[in-house]
């Protein structure tokens, strides 16, 4: 798509759309960088693998309205428009293609027969182990970023958001990978550029998509306040994604005071306790099943005004204040999705992990620095300056990836139970 130009052909035709369709039509990656995956493949197997007003649609079937966290959020309000069902399936997988042992050289007079059995027997052994890898070894294309689209109308941005995404089952979200192994070893090899489009449309990627690549996060971070040194926010957090459990421990300290709640989430239970006034409320939740996953490039659609622009974020109602540090798609959509405004400075190691040290200007012309984690996705720090004066700042503090989780339940003894409506209110 021509960038603010409609496709008109996807809208009218979207019930028709087919994967090959829009492989041809949206090639993800040039004959070149197919060549090289192709080659390091080849190579692994030898070895043993905005000043826009914006609206959202909140991914994901069963959409759960959880309450307002009085300050202990800080992520900004959006409308939330919930889309219709996906149209066609744009996400297109490859196969790692892996080829049998090299060929013989031998001649056909020095291979006795014994001989040739064995090598027939260990042709058809490579052969077998080579399909099995095909079957087990799937990723997705890592789609280059493109300009955002501009439709005329919110209608014309949801047929078309909706026809470059898929519902997916949650326990599959592993399927919709791009080769994170790959991707990280071109990131830290001497002589890579990386502040090119592929290095970007990469980062981009794995902060739009973080849930699909760790299953278990645990650790503490820290959301400090530059403009008073007393005021601070201390966090621990771990979550299991696969069940959609977590438990949070906030921590508001002034000076000496210190105000402390706790997070639960299992079970289909919602739970804030407070820990100072012992109070708690418990919300429904609902495990979420099916997730709805749009192309990184139809992550945001822009239309003019009286309509919104049109961004999709993912709705991991689960997740406590970390949220926005283990899946950060509001970041990369509202800071980053115009790559013109920000640059991968280096490769670093944070808490043991590999990270990619980006420093921009976002819409409202403040500049920033943010630490991805480039396994994962994961915010690992983040800075937002105005005229020089820094104005947030949090990082984490610790943090193990993929560990196991023993759940924290929640234990009411000594609180009381705070309802949202009185009895009065509910006759």
């Amino acid at each position: 798509m021509k960038d603010k130009e409609l496709d008109l052909d996807i809208l009218e035709n979207a019930d028709k759309i087919t994967i090959e369709h829009l492989a041809q039509k949206y090639k993800a990656v040039s004959d070149r960088d197919k060549q090289r995956i192709l080659e390091r493949s080849e190579k692994l197997y030898r070895e043993r693998s905005s000043d826009d007003t914006v609206s959202s649609v909140v991914s994901g079937v069963e959409i759960y309205h959880r309450p307002v966290w009085r300050k202990l959020v800080a992520a900004a309000s959006a409308i939330v428009i919930v889309a219709g069902a996906a149209a066609g399936g744009a996400f297109m997988l490859k196969k790692r293609m892996t080829k049998p042992a090299d060929t013989l050289t031998e001649t056909a007079e020095d291979v006795t027969a014994e001989e040739a059995t064995e090598v027939s027997e260990t042709t058809e052994e490579v052969i077998e182990e080579t399909e099995a890898n095909e079957e087990t070894h799937q990723f997705k294309e890592l789609q280059l970023h493109e300009p955002a689209p501009y439709v005329n109308s919110l209608k014309e941005a949801e047929a078309l958001i909706d026809a470059h995404s898929i519902t997916m089952k949650w326990d599959e979200r592993h399927d919709y990978r791009v080769d994170t192994a790959y991707y990280t070893e071109l990131l830290q090899s001497e002589g890579y550029d990386l502040d090119s489009l592929e290095a970007k449309s990469y980062i981009y990627h794995m902060m739009l998509n973080s849930f699909m690549y760790f299953d278990t996060a645990k650790g503490t971070m820290i959301d400090l306040c530059p403009d008073n040194d007393s005021y601070r926010t201390e966090i621990e957090f771990q979550d299991d994604l696969p069940a959609q459990e977590s438990y949070t421990k906030t921590t508001m300290v002034s000076g000496e005071d210190r105000i402390i709640s706790e997070h639960f989430v299992y079970d289909n239970n919602d739970i804030y306790k407070y820990d100072n006034e012992k109070t708690y409320e418990v919300y429904q939740g609902g495990f979420q099943s099916e997730v709805k996953v749009t192309e990184d490039n139809y992550r945001y659609v822009e239309a003019p005004p009286p309509d919104h622009s049109l961004g999709v974020y993912m709705n991991n109602s689960f997740m406590g204040m970390e949220f926005n540090e283990l899946q950060p798609d509001q970041t990369a959509i509202g800071w980053l999705r115009k790559f013109d405004n920000w640059h991968i400075n280096s490769i670093s190691e944070l808490l043991g992990r590999a990270a990619a040290e980006l420093s921009g200007v976002n819409d409202r012309g403040n500049e920033f620095t943010i630490s991805v984690d480039i396994c994962t996705g994961i915010i690992m720090a983040f800075t937002e300056s105005e005229n020089g004066i820094v104005r947030n700042q949090t990082e984490l503090t610790a943090l193990e990836v993929d560990v196991p989780i023993d759940r924290i339940e929640f234990d009411p003894s000594g609180c009381t139970e705070k309802k949202l409506y009185s009895d009065s209110e509910i006759r």
